[in-house]
């Protein structure tokens, strides 16, 4: 996860699905709905329900969900280091230096064969 911005790990936690846990990731519209309130998502990492219902003006059972979503840093931690050690990259929005450091621009005539799971943001 070394070099991995906040925002990039919040958009992971927040609509990446790719941790378990008792909160359902956002849909992509409910993660661009978010990022309209507060464009820099990694900004609410660490902050309790209220903290985050003050930042972007949910109602309380949307502020937990998101909350829930951002507590799982850890267990992303550990999925994302097998992931990449397994040859897979997550990449998001926030993502630098995309084609520098994966060599492949997805959605171009340069892209190289690759699997792909997308994760709004």
């Amino acid at each position: 996860m070394a070099g991995r911005s906040e925002n990039s790990l919040a958009t992971v936690l927040l609509a990446g699905g790719l941790v378990d846990g008792d909160a359902r990731a956002l849909s992509t519209k409910e993660f661009w709905q978010l990022v309209s309130r507060v464009p820099e998502p990694g900004s609410l990492l660490g902050g309790d329900s209220a903290a985050i219902a003050a930042a972007t003006g949910l109602p309380p059972s949307e502020s937990d969900r998101v909350a829930g979503l951002l507590d799982g840093a850890t267990r992303l931690a550990f999925e994302l280091e097998r992931l990449e050690l397994g040859g897979v990259h997550v990449l998001t929005r926030s993502t630098s230096g995309i084609r520098r450091r994966s060599g492949l621009a997805c959605g171009t005539r340069r892209r190289r064969s690759c699997t792909s799971r997308a994760i709004p943001g």
